[in-house]
């Protein structure tokens, strides 16, 4: 299983923090270490309850998935 939020941009400190914070909770309710935020252009890497969620682009989101 893996934890997949989309969202076209988080260039706004609520919208990170929404995206985060969602991320962050279905991270310890299913006890998952790893999440990732797709969004249309941004990406990097960012700490959350001892777990990672990555933010990729679309098209390197796309790539990897075959």
């Amino acid at each position: 299983m893996r934890l997949i939020q989309v969202a076209w941009e988080m260039e706004t400190d609520d919208t990170r923090k929404r995206e985060f914070r969602s991320l962050a909770k279905a991270m310890t309710e299913l006890d998952m270490k790893d999440a990732i935020i797709v969004t249309h252009e941004e990406e990097g890497e960012t700490p959350v309850n001892g777990g990672t969620v990555r933010i990729l682009p679309t098209w390197r989101f796309l790539l990897g998935m075959t």
